[in-house]
Formats: structure tokens, C-alpha cells, sequence
């Protein structure tokens, strides 16, 4: 599926090393070694690798011939604009952003169901160049003026502040829909959620429909954003958008100028608009509803009212039970099974009536799959399931695999059947003993490939001279054929039946634009669903006569469908107001309408919207070839694109920078200053990185403002010290992504050396006396750090669940001590468990570090007690824990200005120790202990405000500390930027 924009509004800059690392890991590099090139437009800036040669020109001519059309009625072509066409991942998808500007493609096309007829490249075009072109026309007034000041990150957060989410996706997915024949407009498919909600459940407010629930689901961005807009474009006229878009980019520094500038333009208010959207969809929705008797089906699986789930994909097993994929706002992702016989009641009409099934009775969690592309379907043979697992590279961010892996559903215990492949969508053999798989090269060549379903190996590969895209193959009963999607961005979709000895293909079904999807087959005809009638049922095609029929008709959604063993009965999926859920029908030829009887119903908004956009481009194949040239990483390092600010959620650190990185996220450069708040100090300085090898190297000039609170060991005074740092670094860092499983897990090693000048910097510390005795000199410290990230988390979870930060890190004057020498150990934990209820959380936080603080003090890398103000120790030791649970979802809006979506609060304690240790210089100088107890609570309100694109949190902390028998309380407000 085509992502939404990519949100990098506020890249981090943090620290010596950590700086541009921070940037320069956003970016995810490609490994080295890959040739890349770059052609130039008038309009775009194609980089891509070698292999992707052709595949640029085809792309540079349909983009050209696209922008236009695509930018008509948004103020037409923007500024050239640099395309990058990444062949390294098998993730689906694209995006558009800014800082650094560019777009960038991923060139594996989906599996599932978003491609309908297009052919990948064209889709993107479509729908990230609009992107583009949105971007363009914030750039008026006041957007403009921070354009201007900030650079990219302020054009980037006043045009989000300006337009709302739903307006950039639906907006792009109008422009698909009207200038591809299958754009995701066409695809019932693709509003099913919101069709069932619309017309079977309570409507949601325009504020919980723009930022979502906690306690309900609410369909994206995309959904409801493509209703919005196609309902303005088509009753204000085409333009209409253009002039909103503009007056609220010129006055964005009014919070609602999004919604004056809609009542200015249509005379309706966002929300107001997005009722008679609704209603509007809901009138269409329901004159595309068939003529046709609905068709009876009883549910495997069960409803929930207030956790939307969706059990998708359902396989028979050689017992006759069903396994399916199952997800939702209150799940983690898993392989569920349940028995192939219904649950009460008999059709989802009851159950919708009923508000739910005894669901955990009927359906058993199986097991969670490791990084697993949802909407792909599994298969089943016996009581084996094969299905394909994201690999990620230790290293290279963009370089993934898809590795065929096969499950025992008997014992549970999983085996990797590929390693380092690119296959998709795994079927197995009714026998067992072989797989077909889609093959997609990083040259996008496709194909099915015949493999060994116990080593792996590569037994045959079907022919394509056509290089058509392939999807979704499955066996006949016999092994003996397969049936697959192939889709040709010439012709469309089409199914077809191939002879696996001989290569020997005939198409069945099409070519056609109807999305026709999951084709599975008896041996005499192939099952599939289709969208032929405005809404996706199952279809039936005869093999041997070419006949067809409409097998199915449901009210919303009836897909993915799968045979028993035994022929005769048929699950699929239907989606309800509460969810997706696995039903069965049996497999009744008397009752299914000849495809000539079913009437056949169009999308009156695609085809309206079509017809003000100008219709689909032609394609021109006959313009010459652009010229192309060799793109060098190096000779484009530097791109300056703005001002990036920065707050760590584990350190005590902030930043504010000019940064640059090159397109290729290689190398970053960033200048500006950086804030301790332990110390309350502001560093000045510059920091360059270079991501382009394994290890990530970094270089960077500061001058720091140093500031130290010390208890003397004589009297317990505080005594502050204050002195200047001039340091020059050199770092080296190895970033490991060790996740196999459901854990996002990371390690990273890593080694600064540093030149520092120290001047008016006390010799000895806590001693009477001892601040007025300064110096200054040059040292050469070195430090070395580990730190280990590794959690996951549901939806509605506060927290990871069963996730662990730890950090360590040593600091040290081992090349040259003299009059500056010391050294400081520190370690830190973060540690989160479940708590006692659902969604609970509890977070134990262990820290520790140890000073050696000859003549030199390092800065400390540990947390204080809550309410306290920061000291400096020889030892510091501190232990705390949280407890944080909701307390209510009220999906409550402000004024239009704010949507409070949650309520949550903190339980805590903390516990810190610090000691004063004799040092060398002053050995009779006595120890002494200090302990400090802060215990308390934060009630936290998860808002969101305006159209600002990541949550605020507000709140208060009202604390007890102990040690001085004195209540604490203070503000709140994290920020998710």
C-alpha cells in the first residue's frame, strides 16, 4: 500500500557522536557497492541504481507525461524535484517529504489488494506527485515566511499545521482514482471498514474520525480523506481544493484557518463538511447495493463490539479446522485456528444484532510469526502452513528479504525453508513437498518460482516472457497447475491457469480492471473474489467452458475465499461494522447467478471525478531516451535544508541545528548548539557523519559550557562549578537491527576519542578552597558505549510490553592524564513488564554510575529523583519504578482547537544515593551518603491539537519528597515530534 507522507519534521540532533547518527539512521542507508545513476527532467531528478536503468526512462517519460494532469488543479507542476527508486527492500510503498525534499519509491510491488489493475511505478506516480504539488502551494504567506526562516522543517510543520492529514491522503488517492484505471477509488475494497461503519454503526465526530480512538476504531486517513475531498471536488468544483489549500497555508498561524478557509471557499466548516460527506457516501453506498438475494453464511469467528479485529486469510487444514490471520486495536498480530463448524448465530446479520460471539471459545492463538506482510495470505497443506517472513539486515536499514518459512501446526516449532530470497506469497503443494512462490528480483523481474519445500531449492521457474507482475499463486488438488494473478499495466488483471510441467499458460479470467483477487481452485473452477458488482464477492469461473458466476452476495465485503477439503463447503471473510470476521457458505451451484444476470455497477464519484481531472494520461512511448549520468554520493554531501530541534526521552539532552544530508542518507552535517539540562548549560558547536560503511563515523567541534553542583564533603554545601571546554571528536559506531521476530531489537557499539581544552576549570572539587584553584590544558578522554533497545506494543498499550533499554557507557583519560585525568562508568536500565491489567504497564528504571574524578569531572549520564534538583556524586545509584494505567477514553474535542483522546496516570517512586568519596588528591577528605525518596503521580491527557501531525501530552505531577518532607508539583508536556 502507498504510505502516507513520510513525517520528518524534526530530525534529531544529539550529542558528540549520537548527533547526525540520529539523522543519518532515519535516513537508513543501501549497503555499498551500488552504481547509481541519475537522469534529469524538466520536472524530476531520477536517482536510481544501474539495474534500474530502464525501469528510470519508462518512469522519467510516464512521470512527465503525468505531471501536468496530476498538478492541474493544485497550481500545476511544481519545482523539480529529486526521485529516488530504491530496489533493495520488499517493503510496498512511497512517500514524499521534506528535509531533505524528495520522493522516494520502493520498487516491490504489493501482494495484496492496494495494486488493483496499475502497474506499481504508474500508481506512485499518480499519488506522490500530487504530494508534491501539495507541498508547493503551502508555500504561500505565512508557511512561507517560516519556509524562509526555518528552511524545510518549518515549511514541513506550518503545511501540517495548515492542511489535516486527511486532505493530503485523500486528496493523493482521488488523483489515483481519477487518473489510473484502478486507483484505490475503484476498489471497494479499499473503504470497506468505513462502508460498514457508515451504514451499520453510530457515525464517529469529525474530531475522533481526524485523530482517531483509543477506545473505538475509526478507519484512516485515506478512507474517509478520499470522501472528504471527492465530496467538495464534486460539488464546489475541481479547483475548489486549490483555494482552500492556499488561504490556509497563507494564514496558518491562525490554529483554524483550515476550517475558515473551507467555510470561505464552500461555505461549510471542516466538520460540517465531513457530515455531509458522509451522508452523501452513504446514498451512494447503498444504490450500489445489488438487487440480488443476499447469500446465507454462518461465522466461524466472533464480534466485538468495542475491539474492532480483523481474522483475515482463512486456510482449511487436512482436519477440516481453519487457520487465518487475525489483528486489531487491541491485539498483537497472530495465526489464530478455529473449527470448521459455526457458532451461533447463523448469518452476521444476527451477529451484528447480537454485538458479539462467544469468540475466545471457537478461536486459539497459535503463534505470533516473526515480521509478517499483512493482507498476504498463508497457505495450508495438511497440517503445515508456509508463509513469508520480512528478514531484516544487520546493517543496511533499506536492504530486507522475504524468506519463505513453513510452520508444524502440530508442534508449533517453525523452520526456514529460504534465507536472503525475495519470495512472496508461499503456497504449498496439497502433497507437501513443494512450494510456489512469486520471485521479484531487484531488477523487478517476476516470477514463480517451483521450490523444494524441505531444502529450498529452486526446482523450476515458470516463463513470463512479459515480465507481467505476478500474485498470489495456489495448487490444484492434483499438484499438477496453478492458478495465480497476473497484472499487466497494459491490460489489466487477469487469472491464470499454468501446466507446472510444461510452462503452459491460458488465461481464465480477463484481462480486466476489476481488482479479481485470492483465486483458489477445485480442479474444475477457480474461485476468486471480484468488484465487478461495486462490491467484492466471490466469483466462479468454469475451467473447461469459460463460464462464470457471482457465488456470493454480501452487503459489504466477501473475500479471500478457500475450499474444504472435501469441495463443498466455502470460507471467506466478511467485514462488519465490528470487524472482519471468517464465515462459511456451502457450495451451493443452484444458487449462484450467471455473471450475465449480475448487474454490473459502476463508481459514479471515480468516474465523475475522472471526467473533472482530465481522464487518464496517455502513455508516450516514443520519446527519447533522457540522458543519464553517474550519480555521485560524495559530490552531493552537502544539502543544508534547515533547522532540526531535538529532546531525548532518555537522556538529558536537547538540540537545535542547521542540518544537511545528502539524498542518500550517507552523510549528515549539522551546526547549531546543543542544552543539558542536568547542567542547565548550552554547547556550541559543529558535528559532520558518514553512514556509507558499516561502521558510522563521526567527527564534530564544540565548545561546551560546563556546570557542576557538588556537595562538599566538609560542610554538605552546595558549591557550583562553572568552566569552558574546547572539543574536537572523532567516533566510530556499529549499529546492529537484530530483529527476528515481533521484538524491534537494536544494538549499538561504539568508541569517541576527544581533543579537549579545558580553561577555569577547578583542580580539585568539594574542597574548601578548592574553587578558587583553576587552570586550564589540554586531554585526550575516550569513551565507550553499548546500548540495547528490544520491545513491541499493541495499539492501546502505554508502554512495550516485555521491552528492555540498557546502555553503557565509559568515559576515561587513558592517553594522558597530568593535571586533567578521571573517569566515569555509568549503566542504565529500563525495564517493562505487563502490568496486573490489560494495557497496564509497569517500568522499573535502574541507574548507576561511578566517578573517578581525579582533576577532571565528566558529565553525568544518569537520571535524579524526580523533584530534585541534579548533584553531582562520586557514586550515584538510582532505582525507580512506574506504574501507568488509563484511566478513560473520552474522545472529547476543545473548541475545535483539541481532541483529548486519553486519560492516564502514573504511579512512581524513586530512589536515589549518592556518595562523597575521599580522592586522591584530598584523601582525608571523609565519605558521606546521601539518599533522596520522591514518591508520587502524573495524570497525563494524550491530546491532539489542530492538525499537528504527532500527539501532545499534558499534564501535572504532584510528588512527595521525603527526604525534605515537602510536597512537589509541576507541569507536564511531552511532545511526539
Amino acid at each position: 500500500m502507498i504510505a502516507h507522507r513520510a513525517r520528518d519534521l524534526l530530525v534529531a540532533t544529539l550529542g558528540v557522536a549520537s548527533c547526525l547518527a540520529a539523522a543519518t539512521a532515519g535516513a537508513q542507508q543501501n549497503p555499498p557497492g551500488i552504481a547509481w545513476r541519475v537522469l534529469r527532467t524538466p520536472h524530476f531528478e531520477v536517482i536510481h541504481p544501474r539495474e534500474l536503468a530502464e525501469e528510470a526512462q519508462r518512469v522519467a517519460r510516464r512521470l512527465e507525461r503525468m505531471a501536468g494532469p496530476v498538478s492541474a488543479s493544485m497550481g500545476g507542476p511544481p519545482a523539480r524535484i529529486p526521485l529516488l527508486l530504491q530496489n533493495q527492500g520488499v517493503a510496498s510503498n512511497g512517500f514524499v517529504t521534506l528535509a531533505p525534499r524528495r520522493s522516494e519509491w520502493f520498487g516491490t510491488p504489493p501482494q495484496d489488494r492496494a495494486l488493483g489493475a496499475n502497474e506499481w511505478f504508474d500508481l506512485l506516480g499518480a499519488h506522490e506527485y500530487r504530494h508534491v504539488a501539495q507541498f508547493e502551494r503551502t508555500k504561500v504567506g505565512f508557511t512561507g515566511f517560516m519556509a524562509t526562516l526555518f528552511g524545510e522543517p518549518g515549511w514541513s510543520f506550518m503545511s501540517d499545521l495548515a492542511l489535516p492529514p486527511w486532505f493530503w491522503e485523500g486528496d493523493a488517492v482521488g488523483e489515483e482514482t481519477a487518473l489510473t484505471a484502478s486507483g484505490r477509488g475503484r476498489q471497494p475494497d479499499f473503504d470497506m471498514e468505513l462502508r460498514a461503519l457508515v451504514l451499520g454503526a453510530p457515525r464517529a465526530d469529525y474530531w475522533t474520525a481526524v485523530w482517531r480512538s483509543y477506545d473505538r476504531f475509526v478507519p484512516d486517513y485515506y478512507q474517509f480523506g478520499y470522501g472528504l475531498v471527492s465530496y467538495v471536488k464534486l460539488t464546489q468544483g475541481a479547483a475548489a481544493w486549490d483555494s482552500i489549500v492556499t488561504r490556509a497555508a497563507r494564514n496558518a498561524w491562525y490554529p483554524w484557518s483550515f476550517s475558515a478557509a473551507m467555510r470561505s471557499v464552500t461555505g461549510r466548516g471542516a466538520a460540517e463538511t465531513y457530515g455531509a460527506a458522509m451522508d452523501s457516501l452513504a446514498r451512494e453506498w447503498r444504490a450500489r447495493r445489488s438487487p440480488l438475494p443476499q447469500t446465507a453464511v454462518a461465522p466461524l469467528s466472533g464480534l466485538d463490539a468495542r475491539n474492532f479485529t480483523w481474522t483475515e486469510s482463512p486456510q482449511f487444514t487436512g482436519d477440516g479446522r481453519v487457520i487465518a490471520f487475525r489483528r486489531g486495536i487491541d491485539l498483537a498480530y497472530a495465526i489464530v485456528e478455529m473449527p470448521a463448524v459455526p457458532t451461533a448465530p447463523a448469518d452476521t446479520n444476527a451477529v451484528r444484532a447480537a454485538g458479539a460471539v462467544n469468540d475466545s471459545a471457537v478461536v486459539r492463538t497459535l503463534f505470533t510469526p516473526a515480521p509478517y506482510s499483512f493482507g498476504v495470505p498463508h497457505s495450508v497443506a495438511g497440517t503445515s502452513m508456509a508463509w513469508a517472513a520480512i528478514a531484516y539486515d544487520l546493517r543496511w536499514g533499506r536492504r530486507e528479504w522475504s524468506e519463505v518459512r513453513v510452520t508444524d501446526l502440530a508442534t508449533g516449532v517453525t523452520r526456514a525453508v529460504t534465507r536472503g530470497t525475495r519470495l512472496f506469497a508461499p503456497a504449498l503443494s496439497p502433497d507437501g513437498r513443494r512450494i510456489a512462490a512469486v520471485e521479484f528480483t531487484t531488477g523487478r523481474r517476476s516470477a514463480i518460482a517451483i521450490l523444494d519445500a524441505t531444502t529450498g531449492a529452486v526446482l523450476s521457474r515458470l516463463p513470463n516472457p512479459r515480465n507481467a507482475f505476478l500474485q498470489l499463486p495456489r495448487w490444484s488438488p492434483d499438484g499438477a497447475h496453478l492458478v495465480y494473478v497476473r497484472v499487466d499495466g497494459d491490460s489489466g488483471r487477469a487469472i491464470a491457469w499454468t501446466d507446472v510441467a510444461t510452462g503452459a499458460e491460458r488465461i481464465v479470467v480477463g484481462p480486466t480492471a476489476d481488482n479479481v483477487m485470492g483465486p483458489v481452485t477445485d480442479g474444475v473452477r477457480v474461485y476468486y473474489s471480484s468488484p465487478r458488482n461495486g462490491v467484492d464477492n466471490v466469483h466462479a469461473t468454469d475451467l473447461a467452458t469459460g463460464r462464470s458466476w457471482q457465488v456470493t452476495n454480501r452487503p459489504v465485503a466477501a473475500l479471500g475465499p478457500a475450499l474444504s477439503p472435501d469441495g463443498r463447503t466455502l470460507a471467506f471473510t466478511e467485514m462488519t461494522a465490528f470487524g472482519e470476521i471468517v464465515v462459511t457458505a456451502p457450495v451451493d451451484t443452484g444458487a449462484w447467478t450467471p455473471l450475465e444476470r449480475a448487474p454490473r455497477q459502476p463508481f459514479a464519484w471515480a468516474e465523475a471525478l475522472a471526467v473533472q481531472e482530465g481522464g487518464i494520461p496517455a502513455r508516450d512511448t516514443a520519446h527519447a531516451a533522457f540522458p543519464e549520468e553517474p550519480y555521485s554520493a560524495a559530490g552531493h554531501a552537502l544539502n543544508f535544508f534547515g533547522l532540526t530541534a531535538y529532546a531525548s526521552p532518555f537522556e538529558a539532552r536537547t538540540s537545535l541545528s542547521l542540518v544537511s544530508r545528502d539524498l542518500l542518507g550517507t552523510t549528515a552535517v549539522a551546526v547549531g548548539v546543543r542544552g543539558n539540562t542536568n547542567e542547565r548549560t548550552v554547547d556550541v558547536g559543529a558535528s559532520v557523519t558518514y553512514a556509507g560503511w558499516w561502521p558510522v563515523l563521526t567527527a564534530s567541534l564544540w565548545r561546551n559550557q560546563r556546570q557542576s553542583d557538588y556537595l562538599r564533603a566538609s560542610d554538605t554545601t552546595i558549591v557550583t562549578y562553572n568552566w569552558t571546554e574546547l572539543e574536537a571528536t572523532l567516533g566510530v559506531r556499529f549499529p546492529f537491527n537484530l530483529t527476528r521476530g515481533r521484538y524491534d531489537t537494536r544494538l549499538s557499539v561504539g568508541a569517541t576519542v576527544s581533543a579537549r581544552r579545558t580553561t577555569d576549570t577547578p583542580v580539585a572539587f568539594r574542597v574548601a578552597g578548592g574553587d578558587q584553584l583553576r587552570t586550564r590544558g589540554t586531554f585526550l578522554p575516550v569513551t565507550w558505549d553499548l546500548s540495547f533497545g528490544r520491545g513491541y506494543a499493541t495499539y492501546r498499550d502505554l508502554q512495550p510490553v516485555w521491552g528492555q533499554y540498557l546502555s553503557v557507557s565509559l568515559q576515561q583519560t587513558p592517553l594522558g592524564r597530568g593535571i586533567h585525568s578521571g573517569s566515569l562508568l555509568a549503566a542504565r536500565g529500563f525495564f517493562y513488564f505487563p502490568g496486573f491489567v490489560r494495557h497496564h504497564g509497569i517500568l522499573l528504571d535502574v541507574e548507576w554510575e561511578r566517578q573517578e574524578a581525579g582533576n577532571y569531572f565528566f558529565s553525568s549520564q544518569v537520571n535524579f529523583p524526580r523533584g530534585y534538583g541534579a548533584v553531582s556524586f562520586d557514586r550515584f545509584t538510582k532505582v525507580g519504578w512506574n506504574y501507568a494505567f488509563p484511566i478513560a477514553y473520552p474522545d472529547a474535542h476543545l473548541l475545535g482547537a483539541a481532541q483529548v483522546q486519553r486519560l492516564r496516570g502514573t504511579l512512581y517512586h524513586d530512589y536515589g544515593r549518592g556518595e562523597l568519596l575521599p580522592s586522591t588528591a584530598f584523601p582525608a577528605t571523609s565519605p558521606r551518603a546521601f539518599t533522596y525518596n520522591s514518591s508520587g503521580i502524573e495524570v497525563m491527557a494524550d491530546t491532539r491539537w489542530w492538525q499537528l501531525p504527532a500527539p501532545v501530552g499534558i499534564g501535572v505531577r504532584v510528588g512527595y519528597l521525603h527526604e525534605l518532607r515537602a510536597w512537589t508539583s509541576g507541569l507536564l508536556l511531552q511532545l511526539a515530534f
